[in-house]
């Protein structure tokens, strides 16, 4: 019996052999020893030759002068004109190897560009290898023209990385719906791209965030840009090419339709529309669009069970009707009226403004009588009107003293509702804001062109002051006072249509989307007034 401490020689031999070729079978770096930054290089004598004319498909095999691996190549690896089906692309060694399928059929006259992006990189330390890019033609000559511009969010003006840019030799405006691109490219971090070995001639240019990967514009909520007409690449450079990227409204269509409480329903729906009304026609409800514009409230005083038609209407023409039956009425049994809101400032008017309490319902009176307001514990004058649409809001204004606290009294019966229903006592406290706590903001739009805008004073995300005006030939000046200190920023708006509102795009009726641009504005300070001179975009017509 052999000591387990002397194997027989042969099997000493058997496992320093395959410690060998283990390691042998793994690229292991050797620590220590100055940080590689080179990338790797590729090695012409023992690559496929590169810009080649008259290609004829075949294996194409990159060497390097390193071990290298592959990194992300679904989405660093772009082939313009795209193929049609996918190609097979694997590593060997020190060699990629970009494979066609067997069914794929190369374009006549055609330049490729197989652009790698940073998918090469070197084994030990992952340095890309730059600007790899391997071009060949179908044809006698190799293209070598250009397009390049940039792609950002039509209505946050933000740049969309990895967007795709098509070109399109058919000059058809809906082409993106039925055919492939000639040509493409990705978009960068910056929404800046670049399609190179272009052919001269007149091209079709649309952006595009393609969901399904299949080079179409044919899902609902891909994302969309489009050129009003063609461009021609010739051998002048071009001038960059701006594309705005939209998402088309959906079809209109109601979603959900629902009566809440006696006298009240909700119309859900998918996006804004812009009137109503009922039939029959002695139906007579208030109805009111909430804020965030996808919803429309409805108070409604039917004294039976009744039915009725709600018809939708937008762009002038009816695109839905929703069928409601009332439940009738009972006003007893409807909860007392209360405030939803208010516009107090840190409990506080700003001085020169109105208070503002706005009702959870639709007001239809107001006693005056049952009003009462002090300063400091004595009685006042002020005057009170209702307002917005549907009436919800009171305004009480009178010049404010700023020394001053001040007491509102709404006794019951003050303020009457839709439904007949009033509200229990209510009293509300404030004090008034100093001027010198204040800020004034003046805004000049004289460089505009002509034209149709909204100006929207913005906090964040929040829409403080918002301006409809008409831009002619005169001035453009408007001002901003009572403004609490802080950062604010400008929102414009190019209301093509004049109905309050930014609007997108859409393609088959060749409607881009409306201009809207953003400005930031100093810091506003207290007691301090800012002077802003605006400037539409040069490339905002």
């Amino acid at each position: 019996m052999e000591s387990p401490s002397h194997l027989p020689l042969p099997i000493c031999f058997a496992i320093v052999l395959t410690v060998l070729l283990a390691s042998c079978a793994s690229v292991t770096p050797i620590p220590g020893g100055p940080e590689d930054t080179d990338p790797p290089e590729i090695v012409s004598t023992k690559s496929t030759p590169n810009l080649q004319r008259r290609f004829e498909k075949q294996p194409i095999r990159l060497t390097f002068n390193e071990w290298v691996e592959l990194k992300d190549i679904g989405t660093q690896v772009i082939v313009s004109p795209p193929l049609e089906f996918s190609p097979d692309i694997d590593l060997k060694g020190k060699s990629v190897y970009f494979q066609f399928n067997e069914e794929e059929r190369l374009r006549p006259d055609a330049t490729y560009t197989i652009n790698f992006g940073e998918s090469v990189r070197d084994y030990t330390e992952g340095n890309p290898t730059p600007n790899l890019r391997f071009v060949f033609s179908t044809g006698d000559n190799l293209d070598s023209l250009s397009v390049s511009g940039k792609v950002k969010d039509a209505f946050t003006g933000e740049p969309i990385p990895g967007a795709m840019v098509l070109l399109y030799d058919q000059l058809a405006d809906t082409i993106i719906r039925a055919e492939r691109p000639f040509y493409f490219a990705r978009t960068n971090e910056a929404g800046q791209f670049r399609i190179e070995n272009v052919k001269g001639g007149q091209f079709r240019a649309f952006a595009l965030v393609d969901n399904n990967f299949n080079y179409l514009y044919d899902l609902p909520g891909e994302s969309l840009a489009f050129l009003d007409s063609s461009i021609t690449v010739s051998d002048s450079t071009p001038p960059p090419i701006l594309l705005r990227l939209f998402q088309e409204d959906p079809t209109q269509r109601v979603l959900e339709a629902n009566q809440r409480s006696p006298g009240v329903f909700r119309i859900l729906y998918n996006r804004p529309a812009s009137d109503f009304y009922a039939r029959p026609d002695d139906v007579v409800p208030m109805m009111e669009m909430l804020p965030s514009a996808d919803s429309l409230i409805i108070w409604h005083r039917a004294p039976d069970s009744v039915s009725w038609s709600l018809i939708i209407r937008a762009e002038d023409r009816e695109i839905d009707t929703v069928r409601l039956l009332s439940v009738p009425v009972d006003s007893a049994s409807i909860n007392p009226l209360r405030i939803a809101s208010n516009s107090l400032v840190r409990n506080a008017v700003p001085a020169g403004d109105t208070l503002s309490l706005t009702f959870h319902r639709p007001i239809v009176s107001i006693d005056t009588g049952r009003i009462t307001l002090l300063r400091d514990s004595v009685p006042v004058s002020f005057q009170v009107a209702i307002v917005g649409q549907p009436k919800r809001t009171i305004h009480i204004s009178r010049p404010w003293t700023d020394t001053s606290n001040y007491l509102l009294t709404l006794e019951p019966g003050a303020v009457s509702d839709f439904f007949g229903r009033t509200h229990d006592t209510l009293q509300l406290s404030f004090g008034i804001l100093k001027n010198d706590q204040l800020s004034q903001l003046v805004i000049h739009a004289d460089s505009f062109p002509p034209g149709f805008y909204i100006l929207m004073l913005m906090q964040k995300t929040k829409v403080v002051r918002e301006i409809q005006f008409l831009k002619d030939g005169n001035p453009a000046s408007f001002s901003f006072q009572h403004l609490l200190p802080g950062s604010y920023s400008l929102r414009f708006i190019a209301d093509r249509n004049r109905n309050g509102r930014w609007d997108s795009g859409n393609l088959n009726e060749g409607r881009q989307p409306e201009w809207m641009f953003e400005e930031s504005l100093d810091e506003l300070r207290p007691n301090w007034e800012l002077e802003k001179h605006a400037v539409w975009p040069e490339n905002y017509r």
